[in-house]
């Protein structure tokens, strides 16, 4: 909401400058509403821990007196106060959480420094550790148990952990990818690289036939654009492209069969999420 102030003078007879003030309704989070998102939990040397919280919602949430804590065997343990006043996260918005900003955008140029957080965080060791997230009246509104093996790739340092898809378990390892922003490896404060929709998996149904699935939904439309796939050994476009039940996968009935004994792969380009 905006209130906006006009024509309002001081006992003086002074005319005030026109004012305006904005202010929202807040609302209190259900699990899951506000998700761990993104962490990095093995920074550069001389770098920074940091956890990305993302509104999952249509809600305006206040964050004062929630904590960041420890969790294992359903007992939370270090939690940290993440604000002490009002703190506003709007719907489907981020807050990054981190013990230094400076040092944090320092290492990470491509961090939103607006919505960066200085705080105490709970502990976050290299190998596995755990974190939730813990509204003001105690509750566990999400909550990850992570491992360095939910990596994807080797050297991991300075790289970090992006949760594939907000509306999946977080404590799901395959929902979990290594961030694969090619220049500074985290993405703080903005969409994750990992949810955008890779390829999971090619699978042969026939020689006549692949079914491509994939990381996330996917658009419909272009998933069945025949000219968006394209196979070597001069089989080129599919006959026809046909999306299955949840967007996540896509049947190629092919236009020339498969050969046994030859090494086949596709180019895939033009499909949107």
């Amino acid at each position: 909401y905006t209130i906006t102030l006009t024509n309002a003078r001081d006992c003086a007879g002074n005319a005030l400058q026109i004012k305006k003030f904005e202010f929202v309704l807040t609302e209190k989070a259900a699990k899951e509403d506000l998700v761990i998102n993104e962490i990095l939990f093995n920074p550069k040397p001389n770098g920074v821990d940091f956890i990305e919280v993302y509104n999952n919602s249509n809600k305006y949430i206040d964050l004062k007196k929630w904590t960041l804590a420890n969790y294992e065997a359903e007992t939370l343990s270090n939690q940290k106060v993440i604000s002490t006043s009002e703190l506003i996260i709007k719907p489907n918005a981020y807050k990054v959480f981190t013990t230094d900003i400076a040092t944090l955008t320092d290492q990470n140029p491509n961090t939103v420094e607006s919505v960066c957080v200085d705080v105490v965080l709970p502990s976050m060791p290299d190998e596995e550790g755990s974190i939730a997230l813990v509204d003001s009246l105690g509750k566990v509104v999400d909550y990850l148990l992570y491992n360095k093996s939910y990596h994807t790739v080797d050297g991991v340092e300075g790289v970090s952990l992006e949760r594939v898809s907000t509306n999946e378990s977080g404590n799901d390892p395959e929902n979990w990818r290594s961030s694969g922003e090619p220049e500074y490896f985290t993405t703080p404060g903005y969409k994750n690289w990992s949810s955008y929709p890779f390829i999971s998996s090619v699978e042969i149904i026939d020689s006549s036939a692949l079914i491509i699935v994939f990381s996330a939904p996917i658009d419909p439309s272009t998933a069945q654009t025949q000219s968006n796939y394209s196979i070597s050994q001069n089989i080129g476009s599919p006959a026809t492209a046909t999306i299955q039940p949840g967007n996540k996968a896509v049947v190629l009935e092919l236009s020339s069969p498969l050969t046994n004994g030859l090494t086949y792969s596709s180019e895939i380009s033009g499909i949107k999420d």
